[in-house]
């Protein structure tokens, strides 16, 4: 069975959510709930207990965590995250999937701030948009997400991917600043792109499936048109995500090089729709 939390009420501030099981059925001995009701949460200048805020259930035959009612102020949603599924029912707030090392999490709307932030592993499926600095370096930490698969089926803010070291983001609409010190990894853009485009990037791919503008190639070296052999794999794994991204036809890309003037190894695609 899932374990199903509802908001009591309307929330007036954002919750800072404690970490909670979702690889079995959630905490299912009565005990284990009792105990996840007695959390202590501080909300604003008050401390409350984790069952006056939420209402918990069992429902379905389906293991995992689902959240429903006032789910666009809660913050880590499915943080710490090994195994399992856990389910939103609405928009989320900060860090979702915070520290994710495994699982699936679903967000049925909008994304705040830093979702995926320190992802290193797992899947995160967003059906709305995200908010700034997804899969993106906490402050004053060196690396961002090392990990995992991120969809985001919306749009995405500025800041995407900075110093991004593993994994794979995935955005179906528009996107702005994308890429920034990235280290590694796979960024897939599949909208217009109104910000920079892998300023600074030491390694990796950035592709960008609707081009760039003239402003955006400035500090990009232009490279050979081919068709790279990975973008079946990526194609592939794109098809597992259901990832609803238009196809360049015959695969062909323009391709430009990030940072020419130094050691950079990073890459940008820009989809070649009129080879033949």
């Amino acid at each position: 069975m899932a374990l199903e939390i509802c908001t009591r009420q309307t929330l007036p501030f954002f919750v800072d959510l404690p970490m909670i099981e979702a690889s079995g059925a959630g905490p299912a001995a009565a005990t284990e709930l009792i105990d996840l009701q007695r959390q202590v949460i501080r909300l604003g200048n008050q401390t409350l207990e984790f069952g006056d805020l939420f209402a918990c259930h069992h429902v379905g035959d389906q293991p995992g965590v689902v959240w429903c009612g006032d789910t666009g102020r809660l913050n880590y949603v499915a943080r710490n995250l090994c195994t399992g599924h856990v389910r939103v029912e609405g928009p989320v707030g900060d860090h979702a999937g915070c520290e994710m090392r495994g699982g699936r999490l679903e967000v049925t709307g909008d994304a705040g701030h830093w979702l995926a932030s320190d992802l290193k592993g797992g899947t995160i499926v967003v059906e709305g948009s995200c908010g700034q600095y997804a899969a993106a370096s906490l402050p004053a930490r060196r690396r961002g997400m090392t990990g995992g698969v991120v969809v985001i089926r919306g749009s995405a803010a500025g800041g995407l991917g900075r110093r991004m070291r593993r994994g794979m983001v995935v955005v179906e609409g528009d996107s702005q600043e994308s890429g920034t010190e990235m280290l590694a990894g796979t960024i897939i853009l599949g909208g217009n792109v109104t910000g920079s485009v892998g300023t600074m990037m030491k390694r990796g791919t950035i592709v960008c499936l609707q081009g760039l503008g003239e402003p955006q190639r400035m500090n990009l070296l232009r490279g050979i048109v081919y068709r790279p052999l990975v973008w079946r794999l990526m194609e592939r794994h794109l098809i597992e995500q259901n990832a609803g991204l238009r196809q360049p036809p015959s695969g062909m890309f323009q391709l430009y090089h990030a940072a020419p003037h130094t050691e950079s190894r990073g890459e940008v695609w820009t989809a070649c729709p009129q080879a033949a």
